[in-house]
């Protein structure tokens, strides 16, 4: 039996894949592929967010932060390894962890003896897991505008812009009435195509080719096909 196996390259690209399908399917008459198009682009920021913001540091994608026993749990990368400083006056707990596989019996004996109540091994599974899971959409697009996209000389943050942020406003809403579809008659208005998906292909062309955190090797023919996908739509105002 063959495994599947996918990491978040390959999860934009599946995404990627997805999406020029659907915009393929719509400009040529098929309505139907404008829930696939807004869909799959949402799935394909989302996975591309994850992949130039991770790099080689899963903190900058995750929550990192989490509530428990009381006190504040906060992961930090960069400390002297199996660090924990527990401050009981702010009552928070912070946690040095390098890797996303990081569950050091060390680090939990620290934390169990600091706590007025302890910690099972149990409860320090599940801290971590709340801290590692992914932040939200939302999120992750703020993140791409902000200084933590900086990682390397070259590295530039997605420009501020009221116009990325009304799409991207948009393009949450229509994926989330689609995917929480309720019983209701929707008429869908084609400006969308402008005021959502044009600028969201934007979004993605700049993190391709632009923003200096992904391999060029890897994303220039994908960037192509991008510019290719925003010449077919403009079509169809």
């Amino acid at each position: 039996m063959t495994n599947f196996v996918t990491n978040e390259w390959h999860d934009f690209m599946d995404n990627f894949n997805h999406l020029e399908q659907s915009i393929s399917a719509y400009c040529k008459g098929n309505q139907d592929a404008f829930k696939w198009i807004v869909l799959t682009l949402f799935m394909s920021l989302q996975s591309l967010f994850v992949a130039c913001l991770k790099n080689m540091d899963f903190h900058n994608v995750t929550r990192n932060s989490c509530k428990k026993k009381g006190y504040r749990f906060t992961l930090c990368c960069n400390w002297d390894t199996g660090k924990v400083e527990v401050d009981h006056t702010k009552k928070e707990v912070r946690i040095s962890t390098h890797s996303r596989v990081d569950r050091r019996l060390d680090q939990l004996k620290q934390i169990h003896t600091q706590l007025p109540d302890g910690m099972a091994e149990a409860e320090f599974a599940e801290v971590l897991h709340s801290c590692w899971m992914l932040v939200d959409f939302a999120e992750l697009y703020r993140r791409v505008k902000s200084d933590r996209m900086k990682q390397f000389i070259d590295s530039k943050s997605l420009p501020a812009s009221p116009r990325f942020d009304n799409a991207i406003e948009q393009l949450i809403g229509l994926r989330n009435q689609f995917t929480h579809f309720v019983p209701k008659h929707w008429q869908i208005s084609e400006e969308h195509l402008q005021t959502a998906v044009m600028p969201c292909l934007e979004i993605l062309h700049f993190i391709l080719l632009e923003s200096g955190n992904m391999d060029m090797n890897e994303t220039k023919t994908i960037g192509e096909r991008v510019a290719t996908l925003q010449s077919l739509l403009p079509a169809h105002r």
